[in-house]
């Protein structure tokens, strides 16, 4: 287990009061995550959240009682389930006590929790609408606005697009890939076609997405994230966001070359699932992947 901590739950008795203590009276501004449930509040790398203290207990399958619940939990986030179960392995065999045992939870989550030997409870979530960087903090997803692009960004993605599929040329050992000789005018036709999503920065697109509607298949191309911002969760956030904006189609679907192995893992960690390959040539294989869309299915 990383030394590190990714969320402190309050159990309060009244979330009105308390929300407006922290917004109004300390003047703190509340994420977007937040809703008529829970308050989160983005800090230094790791996030305070209010939630109603009964439920907070519930949520461990505790009853609440002064005596016996704290009011409070702190949260480790993981990259995976998987991650959560093997962290839940290696503590039962070193005899810590465990609370709750992993599960799905309802809000789209998977986490268990554990207690110290003073009763201080630990939840061990994987939240696959919280990216964490590679140290593990949370991303201020805020400062970065994810939206359909305009006419005008196009070249912009076209450079981006170019500056990203560098590293897959250099996997390929093949510098004339379709996503480095493309043209402005072809991608203006793709953004006609379809949908093109980016995750801007400071006024800098550091990150976009694309797809388009055929036959009831949402099909997506071309996630890129710009270097620096690479494995901070923002492709996952693009990821989520295209497949929003294709909500009325029966599956997904896209592909990517098999020694892609940080594309693959991604996707497979999305609920995409190999369903056929292609041989370009001799050092190209195609892995295409699909994902039902169970909003209609």
């Amino acid at each position: 287990m990383e030394q590190r901590l990714t969320i402190i739950t309050l159990g309060v008795s009244d979330l009105i009061k308390s929300e407006r203590f922290y917004s109004n009276q300390l003047g703190w501004i509340k994420s977007d995550q937040s809703n008529d449930s829970i308050v989160f509040y983005n800090l230094n790398g790791f996030q305070l959240a209010l939630y109603q203290v009964d439920k907070l207990a519930e949520d461990a399958y505790l009853v609440y009682s002064k005596h016996d619940f704290k009011g409070f939990t702190l949260a480790y986030n993981t990259r995976s389930e998987k991650e959560v179960d093997l962290l839940f392995e290696e503590l039962l065999k070193k005899g810590v006590e465990i609370i709750k045992r992993p599960e799905k939870v309802f809000w789209g989550g998977y986490s268990g929790y554990f207690a110290d030997p003073d009763k201080n409870l630990w939840e061990v979530a994987y939240n696959p609408y919280l990216p964490l960087d590679k140290n593990g903090n949370t991303i201020d997803s805020e400062s970065i606005k994810i939206c359909t692009a305009d006419l005008d960004d196009l070249d912009e993605i076209l450079g981006l697009q170019k500056e990203c599929y560098i590293q897959e040329a250099e996997i390929y050992n093949d510098f004339t890939i379709p996503p480095l000789t493309q043209d402005i005018n072809s991608l203006r036709i793709e953004w006609q076609n379809g949908i093109v999503v980016k995750a801007e920065k400071n006024g800098q697109i550091i990150g976009s997405v694309r797809a388009e509607l055929v036959d009831n298949i949402c099909k997506i191309g071309k996630l890129i994230v710009k270097p620096d911002f690479q494995n901070q969760g923002i492709g996952k956030i693009l990821m989520t966001e295209i497949e929003k904006l294709f909500d009325n189609c029966s599956i997904y679907e896209l592909f990517t070359g098999d020694k892609s192995e940080k594309n693959l893992i991604l996707y497979r960690k999305l609920g995409y699932i190999d369903f056929k390959t292609e041989q370009i040539d001799d050092n190209l294989k195609l892995i295409y992947l699909q994902k039902r869309n169970n909003a209609v299915a």
